[in-house]
């Protein structure tokens, strides 16, 4: 029988072939680009006004932009598939690690509809990080660990889990506490360093399956395999938390069991006694449910979704080149109402400042009332946001919404909206402008220019002036005398010491990782 891994590298073929698109693709394709045009940086002013973007992932950027997101996450899952089966080898019986490698086979192959490209290259780097400590190359592993976490902070998570299910178990507690130290490290300096803020949503119809599944397949495990019995307890209470605290991983805590809960049972129920075989039987078709549900519903939601294609975008993009908006010509931020897809993430925010992009965690964050039911978006509320965040056009496309969407196209729909008039509109898209829409730079100073991690800025006198772009401690001026500090509302003031222009560029500094102060020049 050929190894699993020649399965998912066949299923990869066919998604590099057929080239699905997904809502995690896009985000995952925009900051590929995003490192071909501007190179490694740590911020971007596309999405939400500016953001930090190095917790989503330090590597995947770049490696995407080198082969392409699609390649690198089917690259990465064969390499799962591959690592996964090494690292079962010899450890359970033969028929038991055949059918748990060709079950993550199978379910890896599926999870490429999704693409989620971070992830899924954070889970080949983790895998080969528990690789090298069964075969206590333990130095090699610290580094590994250190890079899955640098690929992916929630895969950087499951693998510290990993490892403190493998001291917890013992007899040795030392080494596997350091690794789980390591693949932590990182995640904890880069939410240090660049902050970003929000949580991401789990919803009960997600969280209750999942922990019975855990729960289940947990039951199951004899008690010899201390490890993996420690490590469904302690998944199932890692599922708990993010159910029931508010943190950036949320639902993503889903993803580990999903993928791995049904090559687990495999690995304790296959090959042993009839009736645990039988138990097997039972199981694999819910367990492979789990496994297949998530990607099927990313890849239905794109079928026949024509927002998901750069064409759709090029009418708005036409027309507001001739209103000489965006990157090149005049700055403004656009509100494009959120598409279901999140396509428009991707093909806008290179060519303008855009209110939001597709980030869940940030933008609930940022953007809170979209998502607050307990208090409907009213005209009034939806104005003050408007005018809070410095919006001048509101595109409205007729593709499928996103949920935290719907209320605002209600109210762009229903036309009770004075402070908008409608300017442009073509097959799939209506353009409005904001009436009266506050400026980027407080008057009279002008912003002039910008780039997606710099900004130029016109001042006709001394003095202090409010920029809607948001702070970060390492803004500084490359061009006029000056300071940048924080403003209320976390936007970024600029105190001129004298009237000219004024260039604001990102720049690292280990001393502003702790200090919001002003930074003069």
């Amino acid at each position: 029988m050929p190894p699993a891994w020649t399965l998912t590298a066949a299923l990869g073929v066919v998604y590099l072939i057929l080239a699905p698109q997904s809502p995690d693709l896009a985000a995952a394709s925009y900051r590929s680009s995003l490192f071909s045009s501007a190179g490694f940086t740590l911020w971007d002013n596309s999405w939400y006004g500016g953001h930090h973007l190095l917790a989503y992932s330090v590597l995947a950027p770049a490696l995407g932009a080198l082969i392409g997101p699609r390649p690198l996450a089917a690259i990465s899952m064969v390499l799962v598939t591959a690592l996964f089966a090494r690292l079962i080898d010899g450890r359970f019986p033969a028929r038991a690690t055949t059918i748990a490698a060709f079950f993550l086979a199978l379910g890896a192959s599926i999870a490429l509809l999704s693409s989620r490209v971070p992830f899924d290259l954070g889970l080949a780097i983790g895998l080969g990080a528990l690789l090298l400590a069964q075969r206590d190359r333990l130095m090699a592993s610290l580094a590994v660990s250190v890079l899955t976490a640098l690929a992916s902070p929630v895969a950087g998570a499951f693998l510290a889990l990993a490892f403190l299910a493998w001291a917890l178990a013992g007899p040795r507690r030392a080494w596997p506490s350091a690794l789980a130290l390591a693949a932590l490290a990182p995640i904890g300096l880069l939410t240090l360093a660049f902050p970003e803020g929000g949580a991401q949503p789990f919803v009960a119809s997600a969280f209750y399956p999942a922990l019975v599944g855990v729960l289940v397949v947990g039951a199951l495990i004899p008690s010899a395999q201390r490890v993996l019995r420690i490590g469904a307890a302690l998944y199932a209470l890692a599922l708990a938390g993010s159910y029931v605290l508010p943190t950036a991983v949320g639902g993503n805590a889903d993803r580990l069991g999903a993928l791995v809960a049904g090559p687990v049972a495999a690995l304790v129920l296959a090959g042993v006694s009839r009736s645990r075989r039988r138990a097997l039987i039972v199981l694999a078709p819910f367990l492979f449910y789990w496994q297949a549900n998530a990607p099927i519903a990313d890849y239905a939601s794109t079928l026949s979704n024509p927002s998901v294609n750069a064409s759709y975008y090029a009418p708005l993009l036409g027309e507001l080149r001739a209103l000489g908006v965006g990157y090149g010509a005049r700055p403004a931020r656009i509100e494009a109402v959120a598409t279901a897809a999140h396509w428009e993430a991707r093909y806008l925010a290179p060519h303008v400042m855009l209110a939001r992009g597709w980030e869940r965690q940030l933008d609930s964050y940022r953007n809170g009332l979209f998502y607050d039911d307990a208090k409907p978006l009213s005209a009034a509320r939806y104005r003050a946001w408007l005018t809070q965040n410095a919006i001048s056009y509101v595109a409205l496309a007729d593709a499928k919404l996103d949920y935290s969407a719907a209320a605002e196209a209600r109210l762009l729909r229903g036309g009770h909206v004075p402070y908008l008039r409608e300017v442009w509109r073509s097959a799939h898209w209506r353009l409005f402008v904001v009436l009266g829409a506050s400026a980027l730079a407080q008057p009279p100073a002008q912003l002039t220019g910008a780039s997606s991690d710099s900004l130029t800025l016109y001042a006709p006198h001394a003095g202090s002036y409010l920029v809607r772009v948001h702070f970060t401690p390492y803004w500084v001026l490359a061009s006029g005398r000056g300071c940048v500090a924080r403003a209320p509302g976390d936007w970024t003031e600029l105190e001129a010491h004298g009237a000219g222009s004024f260039r604001v560029v990102i720049r690292f500094s280990l001393a502003r990782v702790l200090s919001h102060s002003p930074r003069c020049r």
